[in-house]
C-alpha cells in the first residue's frame, strides 16, 4: 500500500550537475474515476535525469477537482504537485527528473469532497502536454499501480497516529483568532482574504451549538472523535477561510488521521478518523446566507461523524447520501437536499452508487438520500446510524448488504419500497421536489416493451406508465427481472402494489394511474463498474389468467403527482 499523506512533505528538489541528452518526445494517456477517498497510482520506470515530465489532468465528469503529485516510487519524497494551475478544475505540473530513477504519479480530488472520471495525459519532452492537446504516440511511459484506489482495509491514504506527531492544520490570511464554545473552537482572522467579521463567527458559532444538539442530543449520533490537540485542545475545530471564490464550496471536513476504534460509538471501529471543518469565511454570494449556513454546517459536520465510524470507505456514496438526509433531519426548513432529486428521478435505471453518463447529472450520490430516507421510513431514524455501525467493521456494499440482513430483509426489498415511495412522492419533503420519476416507455395495449433509452442496471428500477387499463399479463425476458404494478387512486390518496415477479396478471381498471415498475435484483459489488440489463416486456390479454394478489398494505399516495 503507498501513503500518500495529505501532500504536507517538504518537496524535495535534486538539482542535477550534469548535462542529459533528452529522449524524443512521448505522451500516454489514461482515463480513470477518482472517488471521495481515492488514489490513483501511475508508476514510471527508468526516468532520465535531464527528461522534463509532464503531466495535464482533467475532470471530464461529476464534481471532480482534479488533484496531482510526482513522488519517488513509494512517495517519500514529493517533488511536485498541483490543484488547479489546468483552469477550472483541471491540474498540471512539470518537473525536470532530477536524477535516473523510479517515479510516481498520484491522481486524486481536492480536499476529498469531490468525485469523478478525468484524463491523464503523460508527457516526457512534450511541452504540449501542458494544455492538454498532446496526442498520444503511443510509447509506454508508466502503468497503473495495481494497488491503486481504496485499500481492501478502508485504510484509504490515512496513515494511523498515536498522537506524538501533530497533523498540519490550515494557515489563514491573516494573524489568527479563536472564538471558543463549549464543544468547538473557531479559528478565523480579521485581515487578508480570509477576513471573517465577528457578527459572522458569532453566527456560525450558534449554528454550530445547534447542530451539535440535533445530531448528537436529540438524533443520537456519536459524537466526533476528539483529536490531538492540533486546533489547541480536544475541541472541535472549524476553521473560516475564504473557499468559496475559488470553486464555489461552501464546507468541507479534512480526516487528520485513523485512531482504530473510536471510544464514543457502540461499534468496534478498526479506522475510525478524527477532522477538522473548513466553513467559507462569510458565505456572500449564496442568497439565503443563513440558510446556507444551516445546511453546510449541518451536511459537513455529519461528515465529521461519519469518519468516526469509518474514514474512508469503499462505497463512497454512503458519505454523501447519510450527510444530505441528515440536513433534512436537523433543519428541514433550510436543507439543500432536494435539488439533488433530480439525479435520480431523471436515472432511475442507474445503479446504486452510480452516476450517469450524462455530466449535468453528475451529483447523484447526493440524491440517494432519498434511500436513506426510505430506510429510516421503514425501520426508524436509528436504523441509519445502526447502519454506519456496519460500515465501521464491514467493507464497501457488502456493509449496505449485510446491514439488510440484519434487519431481516434484502437489497431486493429495500429497492423495491424505494422505487415505489419514489413514484408516489411518499417522503415529507415531497413538495420542493423539482420533478417526478422519469417514464421509460408507456404499456399502450396488448404486444411487446422495450427500453425506450437504455435498460436497467443493478438495483434500479425503470418505470412504464400503463396508459390504457386493461386486463393484462405481463411478461418479462430475464430471469433477474422482477415486476411490480402500482396502481392509484388520487380520490382516496393510497396506492396499491402488485408483486408479480417474472410474469403476472392484474385488472388496472379500477385505478387513476398504473405503472409497472421492471427491477434489476441483481447486485454489485463495485457502483463505478455496473451493467444495463435489456429487457423485453410481452403484454397479452389476462381475462383468462388468474389474477395476481395485491399485497396487504396499502400505501400513502397523497403526495402523488402522475408521470407521465
Amino acid at each position: 500500500m503507498k501513503y500518500l499523506g495529505r501532500f504536507v512533505a517538504v518537496l524535495s528538489v535534486f538539482m542535477a550537475s550534469i548535462v542529459f541528452a533528452q529522449r524524443p518526445p512521448a505522451v500516454q494517456e489514461f482515463t480513470g474515476f477518482v472517488g471521495l477517498d481515492d488514489v490513483v497510482f501511475y508508476d514510471m520506470f527508468d526516468l532520465q535525469a535531464g527528461d522534463t515530465l509532464y503531466l495535464f489532468v482533467e475532470a471530464i465528469s461529476g464534481d471532480l477537482d482534479t488533484f496531482i503529485a510526482v513522488g519517488d516510487i513509494t512517495f517519500g519524497d514529493v517533488f511536485a504537485e498541483d490543484d488547479d494551475s489546468g483552469a477550472g478544475r483541471n491540474s498540471r505540473l512539470s518537473l525536470v527528473i532530477p536524477q535516473s530513477g523510479d517515479y510516481s504519479i498520484a491522481v486524486t480530488n481536492c480536499c476529498g469532497v469531490t468525485s469523478g472520471d478525468y484524463r491523464l495525459l503523460i508527457g516526457i519532452n512534450a511541452p504540449a502536454v501542458l494544455n492538454g492537446t498532446a496526442v498520444p504516440t503511443g510509447d509506454e511511459i508508466a502503468v497503473l499501480f495495481d494497488g491503486s484506489g481504496p485499500s481492501d482495509s478502508g485504510g484509504g491514504f490515512l496513515e494511523f497516529t498515536d498522537c506524538t506527531v501533530l497533523q498540519e492544520r490550515p494557515t489563514l490570511s491573516g494573524p489568527e483568532l479563536t472564538f471558543e464554545t463549549d464543544r468547538f473552537v473557531i479559528h478565523y482572522t480579521d485581515t487578508g482574504r480570509d477576513s471573517a467579521s465577528q457578527v459572522f463567527v458569532e453566527e456560525v458559532a450558534n449554528v454550530l451549538d445547534a447542530v451539535w444538539r440535533v445530531q448528537i442530543f436529540e438524533q443520537g449520533w456519536p459524537p466526533p472523535l476528539t483529536d490531538c490537540n492540533e486546533g489547541g485542545d480536544k475541541r472541535f475545530d472549524v476553521y473560516l477561510m475564504e473557499i468559496f471564490s475559488d470553486d464555489n464550496t461552501l464546507g468541507y471536513v479534512i480526516p487528520d488521521a485513523l485512531v482504530g476504534d473510536n471510544p464514543n460509538s457502540e461499534a468496534i471501529e478498526e479506522y475510525a478518523g478524527y477532522t477538522y471543518l473548513v466553513l467559507d469565511n462569510d458565505f456572500i454570494g449564496t442568497g439565503n446566507t443563513r440558510a446556507a449556513i444551516r445546511a453546510t454546517t449541518a451536511h459537513e459536520f455529519n461528515h465529521a461523524v461519519q469518519f468516526g465510524f469509518d474514514a474512508s470507505d469503499a462505497f463512497d456514496g454512503v458519505y454523501e447520501a447519510t450527510a444530505t438526509w441528515v440536513e433534512t433531519q436537523t433543519f428541514p426548513e433550510d436543507e439543500d437536499a432536494t435539488p439533488y432529486v433530480e439525479d435520480i428521478f431523471e436515472f432511475p435505471d442507474v445503479c446504486l452508487g452510480g452516476l450517469p453518463d450524462d455530466p449535468n447529472f453528475d451529483l447523484r450520490i447526493y440524491g440517494e438520500w432519498l434511500l436513506i430516507d426510505s430506510i429510516a421510513q421503514d425501520f426508524g431514524d436509528h436504523s441509519i446510524i445502526d447502519l454506519w455501525g456496519v460500515i465501521a467493521v464491514d467493507e464497501g456494499l457488502d456493509s449496505f448488504y449485510n446491514f439488510f440482513a440484519s434487519l431481516g430483509t434484502t437489497p431486493q426489498e429495500v429497492i423495491e419500497r424505494y422505487a415505489i415511495r419514489n413514484l408516489l412522492l411518499d417522503y415529507d419533503l415531497a413538495g420542493r421536489f423539482p420533478q417526478v420519476v422519469r417514464v421509460e416507455n408507456a404499456v399502450t395495449g396488448f404486444g411487446k416493451v422495450a427500453p425506450r433509452q437504455s435498460g436497467v442496471e443493478q438495483l434500479a428500477v425503470d418505470y412504464l406508465q400503463i396508459v390504457n387499463k386493461n386486463r393484462y399479463t405481463f411478461t418479462i425476458s430475464d430471469q433477474d427481472l422482477h415486476m411490480i404494478v402500482v396502481g392509484v387512486n388520487q380520490s382516496t390518496g393510497q396506492a396499491t402494489v402488485f408483486d408479480l415477479g417474472v410474469r403476472g396478471t392484474v385488472d388496472t381498471t379500477p385505478f387513476d394511474w398504473a405503472y409497472l415498475l421492471i427491477l434489476n435484483e441483481r447486485v454489485h459489488d463495485d457502483p463505478n463498474n455496473c451493467t444495463a440489463t435489456d429487457w423485453t416486456l410481452n403484454v397479452t390479454d389476462g381475462s383468462a389468467d388468474v389474477l395476481t394478489l395485491p399485497d396487504a398494505e396499502l400505501w400513502n399516495a397523497t403526495n402523488f403527482i402522475p408521470a407521465t
